[in-house]
């Protein structure tokens, strides 16, 4: 299901920082359900084949086109890079307002970057489960760190992306729900 056409969130731009393979269709997945859509990745643009002309080259012109984050990075280091570091997306004179974190990481590792993020960012941790042929059919099950409430304004993005949104509360608890889901996965395949 896709979101209200008239909710706020299809007036902003969403950028998508890590177009790797589950970034990908995740931003293709919004750009189909009516989003305008800019992607970032350290690659270069001409990589990304029909996406190349939503895909932005610099840091600072991908800051100045977005108001909603959502990263896909690898891990903890490379979520550093891109909101603080190398590309420092939130060091820039204009920023997104908004940053959904969607890689998988330690739900301690949220409490630190909520703490160095900007006062005016709102910030939710939505790790997902589902492989990339998940991300490519828009079946993704999301865990968030947030009520139903709290996360009302970027439920439309959540389900252009996925069909499972889990409100678990607080900020973190939707990685703490990720990190649990892995460990009784990975001791289910070590049961089998």
């Amino acid at each position: 299901m896709s979101g209200n056409p008239e909710s706020d969130a299809f007036s902003k731009t969403i950028g998508v920082a890590g177009c790797g393979a589950m970034g990908l269709p995740m931003a293709k997945a919004l750009v189909g359900s009516g989003f305008t859509v800019s992607g970032f990745d350290i690659r270069p643009t001409k990589e990304f084949g029909d996406f190349a002309s939503k895909m932005v080259a610099s840091a600072d012109e991908f800051c100045g086109r977005v108001d909603v984050l959502i990263s896909v990075v690898r891990d903890q280091q490379q979520t550093l890079d891109l909101y603080f570091e190398e590309q420092a997306i939130f060091k820039q004179p204009t920023y997104p307002k908004t940053c959904l974190l969607a890689s998988t990481v330690s739900p301690r590792f949220i409490e630190q970057v909520a703490a160095l993020l900007p006062n005016d960012v709102s910030f939710f941790d939505i790790p997902m489960s589902g492989a990339p042929i998940a991300a490519m059919e828009k079946r993704l099950s999301f865990m968030i760190g947030a009520d139903e409430e709290t996360a009302e304004p970027v439920r439309p993005l959540l389900e252009a992306m996925g069909r499972d949104l889990h409100f678990l509360g607080g900020l973190g608890k939707g990685m703490a729900g990720k990190v649990l889901n892995n460990f009784v996965a990975a001791a289910c395949v070590t049961a089998v």
